[in-house]
């Protein structure tokens, strides 16, 4: 019932010339009815999708409410099949509204609830390593999460440690890790940002991957000044050059 009340809302109201006219209160209803998707219909996310973006455009006070909506049911965001069409537009809407979307994403990843993994998902990177997909977190307030991390160290630092994003390039959400690497880095973290690194999918022989990972790691140690980022970075390049060893011998036997 969900997908027909979708698709005809769609065809109704936001079809190739919508009149730009719609109930407001009712077309809410519709893109936060609950489940969002629970079906095998893979047109479903296109249509919401298209009524969502219509409908944000005309009221963008309405954004960080549909977040909200969108967040805090289990099974609404992905960056995979039908369900991308959601993350793109929570995507959306974190970009323009950046730490009022943190206030409930920080909220939400602290409550012991299935819709928490979820999230998770969505603010980390994902894809293979050709086809990466930024994770929502690379567009939220720097400053803000770094003082929310300090504010319970013990129970936060993991949640960003694993979505955090796998580089060191500002434009690229880097500016991120780069503070977390000069607020939290000890002897601990240091080595589980080693495999948070190179962790993911990728093609070919891996050897050639964590060369790959390795190629960057030491461009950032020609352009960072920070000592703390720097030494990091010795140290990840020292242990990727290890396993790029242990690879090519195992990678050596199997030819």
């Amino acid at each position: 019932s969900v997908s027909i009340c979708t698709e005809l809302v769609q065809g109704y109201y936001f079809d190739e010339d919508p009149s730009g006219e719609f109930p407001e209160e009712l077309i809410f209803k519709v893109i936060t009815a609950m489940p969002l998707i629970d079906n095998q219909d893979q047109m479903y996310g296109y249509y919401w999708n298209k009524i969502a973006e219509g409908f944000l455009k005309k009221h963008p006070n309405r954004s960080i409410a549909l977040l909200d909506k969108i967040l805090s049911n289990e099974g609404q965001v992905s960056r995979y099949g039908s369900l991308e069409h959601i993350a793109k537009v929570a995507d959306k809407i974190v970009f323009a509204h950046p730490l009022e979307s943190w206030k409930i994403v920080s909220k939400l990843i602290v409550d012991e609830t299935n819709s928490r993994y979820d999230a998770i998902d969505w603010l980390r990177d994902t894809g293979f390593e050709d086809k990466s997909r930024k994770g929502a977190i690379c567009y939220m307030p720097v400053e803000e999460i770094i003082n929310w991390v300090k504010e319970d160290k013990e129970k936060r630092l993991w949640l960003i440690e694993g979505v955090l994003p796998k580089t060191l390039d500002e434009d690229s959400g880097g500016l991120l890790t780069r503070s977390f690497i000069e607020e939290f880095c000890d002897d601990q973290v240091e080595s589980s940002l080693f495999v948070h690194f190179h962790m993911g999918g990728w093609t070919g022989h891996e050897s050639a991957y964590l060369s790959k990972i390795r190629d960057s790691a030491r461009k950032w140690i020609s352009e960072i000044q920070s000592t703390k980022i720097q030494l990091w970075l010795g140290k990840f390049i020292d242990y990727l050059s290890s396993r790029i060893e242990v690879s090519q011998i195992r990678e050596e036997r199997e030819f």
